[in-house]
């Protein structure tokens, strides 16, 4: 006869997989861009290569939650 006490095993469900450009916070896709102040400035300053500046100079923000990414 064996003396050994039964093993427990613990399973853990796999860790889920945040979809790649999806928001950190709520996992929505959905982005709104905005640009920055800097970015008009550039914009009207050194027009027609301010256009350059004002695409650099972005904000991305989710839709759903709020959070802001540069």
């Amino acid at each position: 006869m064996d003396n050994n006490p039964p093993q427990v095993v613990v399973v853990s469900p796999a860790p889920s997989r945040i979809p790649p450009g999806s928001c950190p916070m709520c996992y929505n896709t959905n982005w709104s861009t905005t640009f920055t102040c800097c970015g008009w400035c550039w914009l009207f300053l050194c027009f027609p290569f301010g256009i350059i500046c004002c695409c650099c100079l972005r904000k991305k923000k989710c839709s759903k939650c709020g959070f802001m990414v540069n």
